[in-house]
């Protein structure tokens, strides 16, 4: 079952207004703490739209230094 919550219609208006830039699930739970978003629904909803192929997963690891 899938359903649009208004959590969800937020993070997908970010991702789609940021579309240029690589975002970071933190990066978009920041942005829209104050909407009472939180990191929890940010990363499972992601998780959804990678399965959907809407959006893209890229691991990435630390520099050396």
């Amino acid at each position: 079952m899938s359903y649009n919550t208004r959590q969800r219609e937020l993070i997908l208006d970010y991702i789609k207004k940021n579309a240029k830039k690589h975002l970071t699930a933190d990066d978009i739970a920041d942005a829209l703490k104050a909407e009472q978003v939180g990191k929890t629904t940010v990363y499972r909803y992601l998780e959804k739209l990678c399965e959907q192929n809407l959006v893209c997963l890229l691991y990435t690891s630390p520099s050396p230094r």
